[in-house]
């Protein structure tokens, strides 16, 4: 087979939403975006999205079909002269340096300040689309394998979506429709897998396309499911199953969010694949690589999934490059060196396989993990108590009655934990008696 790579090594945003001039690298194989909400993470997958919308353009006729530079995009800054005027900076720019089929290629996209998005950055890569594309619709192209793209937002939970695209069904590049889209979701995928289904039974040995995918959706389901379980469509019931080990079946209409979301996930990466490639048949997730984005990966999920969800992934698709972001210490447990990113410019190799309790400190900012939020509140509480007892070196009638008053406080806020209350009264006497024995 011919060398068939693509991933990205590098995204650059300039004057792209909330970013300034920002560049990230990212790992050939998984890369996770860390960060607060309102941060950017999601930002830096659109992005993605505008660069590899460069890539589908050349085979996508319509503009549906592929993610351009909006108006909401421009980075906007606060007036010095006026309060409430924000001023739109321009260009905007996401610039791209990845390898496609062994070749190191840099393109760009930009929107200008009339509006006009400026495609001189695409030269080389649309030399790159033109030729392959060039063999795709003369049918000279059983050496072409073709990259699969796809961006999978939060709203990608929704319905199956019918497809509006002008192109074919029956097209290789109809695995590009509506690929880089924010509000695409999944293709008729119970209709698809029926489809394989019958298929299947009609000629067992013609086609393995039923078996692969089904292989491939009980992978993805076993961390949850447990190891015996299995994923497959029975025709008695007209529905896709989750059979347990112990025999137990659960359709599909009636599993979880965390189980439709992953199942339905993968099932539409295969599909894309198995349009774009159909020439690879056994072969096809072995031998297809591409670029997949996928927003809030632990949506859904439980956490013994979250830990595992990344590895199973890897696996299934082994030259598939995922993007993704997260808010789960679980899922950045499971990353390896380089895999990890956060928009605050963190250096984390030492966070590859740490504690979740240094993870959730360290990484995602949450103080004292280890506490409940109520907890950590009662400890801030007494800590600054006991903190302000100790301040004071001399009898001061004032200062005691508002230590009086904040142990009111504390009293009604937390005088269903006895134990606790109790003691830091027993602090208060105690300290007032200390400075009125020294009076």
């Amino acid at each position: 087979m011919p060398n068939n790579e693509f991933y990205i090594k590098q995204i650059t945003l300039k004057n792209f939403r909330g970013f300034d001039d920002r560049t990230f690298e990212l790992a050939k194989d998984f890369t996770v975006f860390v960060g607060d909400n309102g941060k950017g993470k999601t930002s830096v997958l659109e992005g993605m999205c505008v660069a590899l919308g460069g890539w589908v353009r050349g085979f996508m006729s319509s503009a549906k079909d592929f993610r351009n530079i909006y108006k909401n995009d421009v980075r906007s800054i606060k007036s010095v002269v006026s309060a409430k005027g924000l001023i739109k900076q321009y260009p905007v720019e996401v610039a791209c340096l990845g390898e496609i089929n062994g070749l190191e290629i840099e393109w760009s996209r930009e929107l200008d300040e009339k509006g006009h998005t400026k495609t001189g950055g695409l030269k080389d890569l649309s030399e790159v689309t033109k030729k392959i594309a060039k063999k795709v619709n003369t049918a000279n192209d059983i050496d072409v394998i073709l990259p699969v793209i796809a961006y999978y937002s939060c709203l990608r939970a929704s319905k199956d979506r019918v497809s509006n695209t002008g192109i074919d069904s029956t097209s290789r590049v109809y695995g590009y429709s509506g690929s880089l889209l924010k509000e695409t979701k999944y293709f008729k995928m119970l209709n698809y897998i029926q489809e394989l289904r019958y298929e299947y039974l009609e000629d067992p040995h013609n086609t393995q396309m039923y078996i692969m995918l089904m292989d491939a959706l009980t992978k993805i389901v076993e961390s949850a499911a447990g190891k015996g379980s299995r994923v497959d469509f029975k025709v008695k019931h007209g529905e896709l199953m989750l059979e347990h080990i112990n025999g137990e079946l659960i359709q599909f209409s009636e599993l979880s969010d965390g189980y439709k979301g992953m199942i339905s996930l993968v099932a539409d990466i295969f599909f894309r694949m198995a349009k774009l490639n159909p020439q690879l048949k056994q072969t096809l997730l072995l031998e297809t690589s591409g670029v997949v984005l996928i927003d809030e990966l632990d949506l859904h999920l439980h956490p013994k999934w979250q830990r595992q969800v990344v590895g199973d992934l890897k696996k299934i698709f082994p030259k598939v490059q995922f993007v993704a972001t997260t808010h789960s210490p679980f899922i950045i447990q499971s990353l390896g060196e380089g895999e990890l990113v956060t928009l605050d410019g963190t250096n984390l190799e030492d966070y590859v396989g740490a504690s979740i309790e240094d993870i959730s400190e360290e990484v995602m900012g949450i103080e004292m993990p280890q506490y409940s939020a109520h907890k950590l509140e009662m400890y801030k509480s007494a800590f600054e108590y006991f903190s302000a007892l100790d301040g004071l070196k001399q009898f001061d009638e004032a200062k005691l009655k508002d230590l009086k008053l904040d142990l009111d406080i504390l009293s009604k806020r937390y005088g269903d934990n006895v134990a606790y209350y109790a003691f830091i009264e027993q602090k208060y006497y105690a300290k007032k008696a200390e400075l009125e024995a020294r009076r």
